[in-house]
């Protein structure tokens, strides 16, 4: 059966394309959220004080670009067994290289959140926390497809 003898890739690499995707998913549930909270506080307000509809076009364009990005990332990640960056060609590069970035800034974010966090509270340490690792993972496991070192290869 040929179904039975494909490659399952690197677990960590798959372990990173799903949680790309996972953040992706919580990146757009928190956006979607966040437009809503905006519109409804807008509803509330006399019509002088109303927010043009324009300024939200950059907002839903920018989040389904981020949403686009990590989810292309992540399957990019996830179905590839021999390598996301060495089956790619330069759009899907740029992508893997964009959620990279992206998570590298969610890294400095998470240091910067412990470092500046109030010594009573523990609740946002954890989250800073949970933020930070799997930030990190996403970003050496990109970076480890990325130099091919994700699943060796014998030529």
């Amino acid at each position: 059966m040929a179904w039975t003898d494909q490659d399952g890739g690197d677990p960590f690499t798959k372990w990173v394309g799903g949680a790309l995707m996972a953040e992706a998913l919580l990146l757009a549930v928190a956006r979607l959220l966040t437009l809503v909270y905006v519109v409804a506080v807008q509803a509330n307000r006399p019509d002088e004080e109303h927010l043009r509809r324009i300024v939200y076009v950059p907002y839903v364009l920018i989040s389904i670009g981020l949403v686009a990005t990590l989810v292309w990332a992540g399957a990019q990640l996830y179905r590839t067994p021999k390598g996301a960056w060495r089956e790619a060609r330069v759009p899907g590069r740029i992508d893997l290289a964009l959620a990279g970035a992206l998570n590298a800034y969610l890294v400095a974010l998470a240091v910067i959140g412990v470092l500046s966090r109030d010594p009573g509270q523990s609740d946002p340490l954890v989250a800073w926390f949970v933020l930070g690792v799997v930030s990190l993972a996403v970003v050496v496991g990109v970076v480890r497809d990325a130099a091919r070192r994700a699943r060796p290869t014998v030529e």
